[in-house]
């Protein structure tokens, strides 16, 4: 393994209050700069879109020292459409619209950095209960999140990446990270390769009690802390090459950190560990300490107020100067996502010119003309005609793509041919009972096919019956 300390940021807390006025940690980029740290983290929380022009002179700031900008954007760019419970049930007829409106103002933050922010995460935490009894974000709503976004900003096309929402994973949720990026997969049931983001955001918060038992996740103990770290990140690999075998798609550990309520000798010795594990990781390709500042919690390198640094700080600081390059703006995506395999680009009509790569800008990615099948199911399926799908033997990496949303099943990437199969068109309340002019008018490149069924086991015989159930009939 290659240790890497270049791939550490921090994270700058809050940017802005409620009224727009930068904070004082930001006001000064020095109180950061000089961390050491190559990349900040910088959380858009947008009272109002007016208030863009304070993130301008942030990112500019740091920019001037070679600092690069990490963006999360959450649902807070989102006050004024507030995102409330919308997203924590799989059938809230508020979600898609919510999410809609989520990518549109991702793609405006997206353009208005354009040449000045080149990694953006989407939503927070969304496996994280965030005040509610459930998960904010129902995976099948994640699901559907990551595909809209991928659809809307073309992330290669714009010289981009786009890190899929960083998932909870804590010693008091035993790495429950893991099991909702499992289910995640199981809905949006994509082919290798073509899961619709450029990296998985993860957040890691263990060996956090020095007085926890011996061998328990939240034991601070040094063997310990290794071996719940090797535990935590050993699973969430395992999933991702279960359904992505060979990716070269990595982890983004956009959060850990430790509190100095145990006192600061004891957090400095915990992110002198931390950090020397998350370097010397080549699964990880980012790694931001959480926080600068002190709140409510002490996991700041600054105690609140800025007053001093603690001795967290001193350790991060000097970890940063004497183990990594000197600070860079550029962003080398190749250590953000690994080898990226460069296929030999021929003239239209040569015998690899039919599946000519797409543009990804600092380089290409393999991605060839495909069929890709997809099942738009009626919108009030309780689960029966998904099941009929599964029992007429459509289910797996190469199968086909269920969904409940039209927008979901028309949504491509480029150089794809999209399939869709409809089933009861009527459903869906139509003026004609047909979803094709729908799809003709929002997604005219998607070939579409409709049928319909009075039972589920209707379909699963038909699907049976069918060799190839998305070609048009006639």
């Amino acid at each position: 393994m290659a240790t890497n300390y270049a791939k550490f940021g921090i994270d700058a807390n809050q940017p802005i209050d409620g009224r727009g006025n930068i904070a004082h940690r930001l006001q000064d980029p020095d109180f950061i700069a000089n961390t050491g740290a190559h990349w900040l983290r910088l959380n858009f929380v947008l009272p109002d879109m007016g208030f863009l022009d304070r993130y301008d002179a942030i990112v500019n700031s740091f920019l001037d020292r070679d600092m690069k900008i990490y963006a999360t954007i959450g649902h807070d760019v989102l006050h004024d459409v507030w995102i409330g419970d919308k997203l924590r049930d799989a059938d809230n007829p508020d979600a898609a619209a919510w999410i809609q409106a989520y990518a549109g103002r991702f793609m405006e933050i997206v353009e208005h950095f354009r040449g000045r922010i080149f990694v953006y995460e989407a939503i927070n935490e969304p496996n994280g209960w965030q005040g509610g009894d459930r998960a904010l974000v129902h995976p099948r709503w994640f699901v559907y999140m990551m595909n809209t976004l991928y659809q809307f900003l073309k992330p290669r096309e714009r010289g981009i990446r786009l890190i899929a929402g960083p998932l909870e994973a804590t010693w008091l949720n035993d790495n429950e990270a893991a099991r909702y990026l499992d289910h995640v997969y199981r809905i949006g049931n994509w082919a290798p390769g073509e899961a619709p983001w450029d990296g998985i955001g993860y957040h890691l918060y263990i060996g956090e009690d020095p007085y926890a038992p011996p061998g328990s996740d939240n034991s601070a103990d040094p063997d310990d802390v290794r071996q719940t770290y090797a535990a935590f990140m050993n699973r969430m690999w395992g999933v991702i090459n279960t359904y992505e075998p060979q990716t070269r798609n990595l982890l983004f550990v956009s959060e850990f950190g430790w509190t100095s309520d145990h006192g600061e000798d004891f957090q400095a010795r915990q992110v002198q560990l931390g950090m020397e594990l998350l370097a010397a990781d080549d699964r990880v390709a980012f790694a931001s300490l959480f926080c600068t500042e002190d709140f409510s919690k002490k996991y700041g390198l600054y105690v609140k107020g800025m007053s001093r640094p603690k001795q967290a700080f001193g350790v991060y600081r000097n970890l940063m100067l004497t183990r990594a390059p000197a600070r860079s703006p550029e962003v080398d995506f190749e250590a953000l996502e690994g080898p990226v395999d460069v296929p030999i680009v021929t003239a239209p009509g040569e015998a690899s010119g039919e599946s000519a790569p797409w543009s990804v800008g600092p380089g290409l990615m393999k991605h060839p003309v495909e069929r890709r099948a997809v099942i738009l199911l009626p919108p009030f399926d309780d689960g029966r005609w998904a099941r009929a799908v599964l029992d007429a033997g459509y289910h797996g990496q190469g199968g086909v793509t269920l969904t409940w949303s039209p927008g979901e099943a028309g949504l491509t990437i480029a150089g794809e041919q999209r399939l869709v199969l409809v089933v009861n068109p009527a459903e869906w309340g139509t003026p004609d009972g047909s979803m094709i002019p729908w799809f003709a008018e929002h997604m005219p490149d998607v070939q579409v096919r409709e049928e319909t069924f009075a039972r589920p086991e209707a379909l699963t015989a038909w699907l049976r019956a069918n060799p190839d159930p998305f070609t048009p009939a006639g």
